[in-house]
């Protein structure tokens, strides 16, 4: 009995070697494959899921120029299947920089965050434009996170600026939204904070304070297909709430 017991004890300590080992290799062949396809260098963070029987990993990685954008990559080693997200996550910060530009006009700060309302396989072009993609991937759409904290919260202007943002996205065909979340500054502050840690993502953050979601307000070819008084009415009815918690 104690020998079978060594015996075992053994294979446990020998397939954790070897797993380790595997995981090391995963990585720098993700990396590598980045390396490739991209012409940059990458450096992956962990590893976040695995099959070791499958020969499949999926690893966190950033360009080490850019560390602030985390992709999600796999890899085999029998180059199939292999994919990675760092050119539609470049679009998405494209999008996010143009809404930004027309946020910049209110008082107040903010961070947007951009995601494909369905998952994007096998897209790997880091130079297209918004209206290149498009036009490539006409009913694609997309999910504008914006979080805001007002100084003060003016409803006109909030509304002018999310026209204008849609209206500056006339390119997205199909109903993307913008969903507006008003915030707390001390909240902003920690997400800003916990967003610039390698291993941490957006949608894994948890909010402290009372996140409130003012409304997904859809829009297709740059106009919202809720009424604008309807938006600025349902804005209107968090300011007193807002501005009693804050």
């Amino acid at each position: 009995m104690k020998k079978l017991i060594l015996l075992c004890m053994a294979g446990v300590m020998m397939m954790g070697t070897v797993g380790c080992a595997m995981t090391g290799a995963y990585e720098k062949k993700a990396e590598r494959r980045l390396e490739d396809r991209y012409g940059i260098s990458f450096q992956v963070e962990r590893v976040i899921s695995r099959n070791i029987f499958d020969g499949y990993y999926e690893v966190l990685a950033y360009p080490e120029d850019d560390p602030d954008m985390l992709v999600r990559a796999s890899v085999d080693f029998e180059g199939e299947g292999e994919s990675d997200d760092y050119a539609i996550k470049l679009l998405c910060r494209k999008i996010s920089d143009r809404v930004a530009r027309k946020m910049d006009n209110l008082d107040g700060t903010y961070l947007i965050n951009t995601v494909p309302t369905l998952p994007v396989y096998g897209f790997f072009d880091t130079n297209m434009t918004i209206e290149q993609y498009m036009e490539k991937f006409p009913t694609d759409s997309f999910r504008i996170c914006i979080n805001y904290n007002p100084d003060k919260l003016d409803v006109n202007a909030l509304y002018r600026v999310l026209a204008d943002a849609a209206a500056d996205l006339d390119c997205l065909e199909q109903n993307s939204y913008i969903c507006l979340h008003l915030v707390s500054g001390r909240d902003l502050a920690g997400i800003q904070q916990y967003l610039k840690e390698h291993d941490k993502e957006y949608a894994d953050y948890v909010w402290n304070e009372p996140c409130y979601l003012v409304g997904n307000f859809d829009f297709a070819c740059g106009k919202f297909t809720m009424a604008e008084s309807e938006i600025k009415s349902t804005i209107a009815g968090f300011r007193e709430k807002y501005v009693k918690e804050w």
